[in-house]
């Protein structure tokens, strides 16, 4: 399983459709807090306001499902249950998981 920030997903989702096109059996848990956060948190420690970070309500998994994939949309209490359905899969899986933003402690640059 591959753990992923929504952000980073989407500058290089195009590598989902290529799993898809490998078949390879990989599963992508998606944490979709709707943001750059690591760029955010960047701006923060250097005292910097953060700046277009905030990204639009994006269906990573429908993007999935688009590609050929899986694509399932959850939310932490609902997690467990889904990845029990995953198992019986074996195409490309991504999990759509909305979480809360959250600030990361950051070191002063």
């Amino acid at each position: 399983m591959s753990i992923v920030g929504d952000g980073g997903f989407s500058m290089l989702m195009g590598e989902f459709a290529s799993a898809v096109a490998l078949e390879l059996p990989i599963i992508i848990l998606l944490m979709n807090n709707e943001s750059y956060a690591m760029e955010a948190n960047a701006m923060a420690a250097a005292g910097l306001a953060s700046f277009g970070v905030r990204l639009t309500d994006v269906r990573y998994d429908q993007v999935a499902e688009a590609s050929g994939g899986v694509g399932l949309r959850t939310t932490p209490a609902e997690l467990p249950a889904v990845l029990r359905e995953i198992n019986r899969t074996t195409k490309p899986v991504l999990i759509d998981l909305k979480v809360d933003p959250i600030p990361l402690p950051t070191a002063k640059l």
